[in-house]
């Protein structure tokens, strides 16, 4: 019996002794984790207005609070400062010139074809030796066929004064050097559509875009370049030192031709 009782004893001891440590381990770990991670203890502090924190304390959660008004003065004033984009097409000026060589050289060629087959031509007579002149006229169609084509070559308006008087002159080299050289200044300049619109961004300036190199550049002088109108009010001007020797009817269809031919080549 007595045996019985201390075996009972003894268990009841190893049973405390196990719990024991177990209650050990548990406070070892936390102790560790408490150590190792001191974040995992929240703490809460309790100031009063005036007091002084002893550290710095991280709120749990972030408080964001928008300024809509600063947040839109920042967004006007950054869009403020991003220049405006210009696109300049250099290629205008060569595609322009250049039909107007081809097309001056094509009605030269059509004038010497119809010339040759103006020429007169033996016919028959009644007496010897006699000679019948026939002179051949192009017909009127042909002429205005000639003219529209002129027209879509050049891509403007071509009245029937203008026309007459460049068939008359034969289409000359020198007509369409004249035109081409006052235009190329012209372009060389820079056309804008608009310049009321490209003179608002003139405290900025802007940012000029070679379409053909794609190169860009700042530019802040905005009022060297032309407007459409005050480009071809610029022609007589531009090409007084050209045409001061030509006689005003030629002058004013040199003129007529390079305004009628002026583009934009500065758009946005």
């Amino acid at each position: 019996m007595s045996k019985e009782k201390n075996k009972e004893s003894a268990n009841q001891m190893l049973d405390s002794q196990r719990w024991f440590r177990w209650g050990i381990l548990a406070v070892l770990v936390l102790l560790f984790s408490i150590i190792l991670f001191p974040n995992l203890v929240i703490k809460k502090h309790q100031y009063s207005l005036g007091d002084v924190a002893e550290g710095d304390i991280k709120s749990p959660r972030d408080f964001f609070i928008e300024d809509q008004s600063a947040t839109e003065t920042n967004r006007q004033s950054a869009v403020a400062r991003v220049l405006t984009v210009y696109d300049y097409d250099a290629g205008i000026a060569e595609t322009l010139i250049r039909n107007v060589g081809e097309v001056f050289a094509e009605m030269r060629a059509l004038s010497r074809i119809e010339n040759k087959s103006s020429e007169p031509k033996p016919a028959a007579s009644e007496s010897p030796g006699d000679v019948t002149v026939i002179v051949k006229k192009p017909p009127p169609n042909a002429i205005a066929d000639k003219r529209q084509y002129l027209e879509e070559k050049l891509g403007i308006r071509v009245n029937q004064g203008a026309y007459d008087a460049l068939e008359e002159g034969g289409f000359t080299n020198d007509t369409a050097t004249l035109i081409s050289r006052i235009l190329l200044k012209i372009l060389k300049n820079g056309v804008v559509t608009n310049k009321e619109i490209l003179l608002k961004e003139a405290d900025k300036g802007i940012i000029l875009r070679n379409v053909i190199n794609k190169k860009e550049q700042a530019v802040h002088q905005l009022k060297q370049f032309y407007g459409l109108d005050q480009a071809k009010t610029m022609v007589r001007i531009v090409g007084q030192p050209l045409l001061k020797d030509l006689d005003y009817g030629r002058l004013n269809l040199v003129v007529d031709f390079v305004q009628r031919l002026i583009q934009p080549n500065i758009t946005l």
